[in-house]
Order: structure tokens, then sequence, then C-alpha cells
């Protein structure tokens, strides 16, 4: 601080290690222009990359880089139960094809890891509350924890009527009464 006071600069301030990242993150947000804030977003994230420092993720987020944050902290350190419980809080992206799995994402590795780390060490108990927090996170995003599931893709199909063509909107309450009066069930 008495050197910014001196020479008006926070670059020692933004570089001091002993102070925690969410500090250094409030002052660059506070006083540094576009383009010194870019700069050192990016160099914070390249850093937490090459330290393998989960506190990255406060930058990253679950993207690539943020995914080799992770990587990088369970290659130091072994610690594949941090990495397993960060990693669920994403939604797995399984790619499957005719009821085959393709690719599983690193995440999704790290969480069958640490469900057969606890299944080995006889942890049943904590690996069923581990699956079924994790499947309330996954529930609240999917199903946006008020009943209705958000759409991550647009609609595929789209129904027509076969005398007018005109597109017939499932959800909407005229859809359901053209249904019921047709004898269709109320669900597709």
């Amino acid at each position: 601080m008495i050197t910014h006071l001196t020479v008006n600069d926070w670059t020692e301030v933004l570089e001091e290690d002993s102070l925690p990242i969410r500090e250094r993150l409030a002052v660059a947000f506070q006083f540094l222009d576009d383009k010194a804030l870019s700069s050192f977003l990016r160099s914070v994230a390249d850093q937490a990359v090459q330290r393998g420092d989960p506190t990255g993720l406060i930058v990253t987020g679950f993207t690539a880089q943020g995914m080799e944050i992770l990587q990088k902290y369970v290659d130091t350190t072994g610690d594949v139960q941090t990495a397993a419980i960060i990693s669920a809080l994403r939604v797995s992206s399984l790619i499957t094809h005719n009821g085959k799995t393709l690719t599983k994402s690193v995440a999704d590795r790290w969480v069958e890891a640490y469900q057969g780390l606890l299944d080995g060490w006889k942890l049943f108990h904590h690996r069923c509350q581990f699956d079924i927090e994790r499947g309330k996170i996954i529930r609240e995003v999917l199903g946006g924890g008020d009943g209705q599931r958000k759409e991550w893709q647009p609609r595929q199909i789209m129904i027509r009527c076969n005398f007018c063509s005109k597109t017939v909107d499932v959800g909407s309450s005229k859809a359901k009464g053209v249904r019921e009066r047709a004898g269709y069930p109320l669900s597709l």
C-alpha cells in the first residue's frame, strides 16, 4: 500500500502473493482500467494453471483452463477428492450414441475415481451421501429447481398441423385443448 501511495502504481500490490487472490481481485476490479484488468486476469489464470491452484477457478470457472488447473492440482497433490467434489458442481458431459459412452470428461473420471476410492475403503455411507448430493445438484441444474426442465439445446422436433401446416406449441394451453378433444394423450 505504501508503494501505491508514493508511486501511484498498483502492480506491486497485485503481485503480492501473501495477499489472498480475492483481495487482489478486488483491488484490480476497483482500480485498473480494462486493458490492465484483462492482462491481470490472464496472468492470474496462467499462474493458477502453472501452480495447480484451485483458487484460480474464481477467474477461469469450469472452462478448459479451469480443468487444467484441477488436473495440475491432482497431479501435484494426488487429492482426487477435492477435484471430484469441485467437478461434481458441473453437469456430466458424457456423450452417448446407441447406449454406448463415447467420451468422458476428465471431471467424470475424477468423480469415478473418488467413488471407487470410497468403495475400496468401504465408506459406503459417504459414497451414498456424495451421490445423493451430486444428484441434487444435477437435478437442480437440469430441472431448474422449479420442476421445469431448462432448455440447453433448442428443440429439434416441430409439430405441424396436417391441415393448415401451422406449428403447434406442445406447451400451450390451446394445443393441450386441441389434443384432449382429439383423444391424444397430454404428454408426448
